[in-house]
């Protein structure tokens, strides 16, 4: 299967990917649909997405630390302190 941008599963696991949308993701979209609309790009399988999308192979891991890290927070006493003692205005 054959796409003009990854596919989900592609995504998840390329370098951008780090659970929000950044200026290096917009600068990888902009320059994406340009050559898609000059008639410079083809869809592109998967594999071959991989291949283009390697940017940072450390990017989809520090996510999954961040994640394990704010889980840890959130359950700890320190973030119920902080709940109760700091109400919103």
């Amino acid at each position: 299967m054959r796409s003009w941008f990854p596919r989900t599963n592609v995504w998840e696991s390329a370098g951008l990917n780090v659970h929000l949308w950044n200026k290096e993701c917009e600068d990888f979209y902009l320059k994406r649909r340009a050559a898609i609309l000059d008639g410079n790009a083809v869809p592109l399988s998967g594999n071959q997405w991989r291949q283009q999308m390697r940017f940072c192979q450390q990017a989809p891991k520090l996510v999954v630390q961040m994640n394990k890290a704010a889980l840890s927070f959130l359950q700890s006493s320190q973030a119920d302190f902080f709940m109760h003692h700091h109400p919103q205005a």
